[in-house]
């Protein structure tokens, strides 16, 4: 990995759910996270974990599925109970997802570069699930780690 990332971060709430707005994401560190839980994502149950791959070249498939079957995306965080948060928030959530998931910034990354977007989300979720790709029509075998 290398280059420079593009980060692309926005949640969707429910309206349901009147969750409290909050200006600063809360703090992650690497050992927030079992090192076992990436890569490990239990993709049958169609729950997000981290880990999971997802998505074709070439259809808008959005199930997860395990990484060594070939996908464009990779899920590298995800974050429950987000409600409201500002698209600055939402955007740091997911660059902590990537240096805890990667051991580097998004902006210290190596060459392919790995775009950072918020998907897959269903529509009625209140959470933010952080993905990464290097091309939307190119799939992989394999996790980006």
């Amino acid at each position: 990995m290398a280059a420079t990332a593009v980060v692309v971060a926005v949640g969707l709430t429910t309206t349901a759910c009147g969750g409290e707005e909050w200006s600063d994401p809360p703090e992650f560190a690497a050992d927030d996270f079992e090192a076992g839980e990436w890569g490990a994502g239990d993709a049958a149950d169609g729950e997000w974990a981290v880990g999971d791959c997802w998505g074709g070249a070439d259809a808008a498939d959005r199930d997860p599925r395990p990484c060594e079957e070939p996908h464009v995306y990779e899920v590298i965080g995800v974050h429950d109970g987000v409600g409201e948060a500002d698209d600055a928030a939402r955007t740091a959530l997911c660059e902590t997802s990537f240096a805890d998931y990667f051991g580097v910034p998004p902006q210290e990354q190596g060459s392919p570069g790995l775009v950072i977007v918020p998907e897959p989300v269903p529509a009625e979720a209140d959470r933010v699930v952080c993905s990464v790709y290097t091309s939307t029509s190119e799939e992989h075998t394999g996790s980006f780690r």
